[in-house]
């Protein structure tokens, strides 16, 4: 009988921690500026990043699985998010337009990379990066 009591108790654990918020969205909530965009595959002699001459504000609300993107100060693009894997790597999926993009995080300076969206499915090995710092 304790065998059978210890093993429901797991199960219910197991299926409560599934309804928690992913462990990566919690990890990039909060505001975010875009600081950089390093080119995937530059021209040779060719800069490999540049900085973006407009502002990029990118909010994950990782409670409502939420994300707006604002250039220069107007919404373009709000979505619901969720978390997904493209081989390896972890992806934020965007609903709405069936995107994702993989994700991965600079050491110093801290910074939220997200490389090029991609339609869910497919697979972009040569797109830009856009890197952001947490806003405060």
């Amino acid at each position: 009988m304790k065998i059978y009591l210890s093993l429901l108790c797991s199960l219910l654990f197991l299926f409560s921690c599934e309804q928690d918020t992913p462990k990566l969205l919690n990890e990039v909530d909060g505001r975010w500026k875009l600081v950089k965009i390093g080119f995937g595959f530059p021209p040779p002699n060719s800069p490999t990043d540049y900085t973006p001459d407009y502002v990029e504000i990118i909010d994950f609300n990782a409670s409502k699985q939420r994300f707006t993107r604002t250039k220069d100060g107007k919404v373009v693009e709000d979505t619901k998010v969720n978390v997904g894997m493209q081989g390896i790597l972890q992806t934020i999926v965007f609903e709405e337009s069936k995107m994702y993009s993989t994700v991965s995080f600079t050491e110093n300076p801290y910074r939220l990379v997200l490389d090029q969206s991609s339609p869910v499915g497919s697979v972009l090995a040569d797109g830009n990066r856009f890197f952001y710092e947490k806003v405060k």
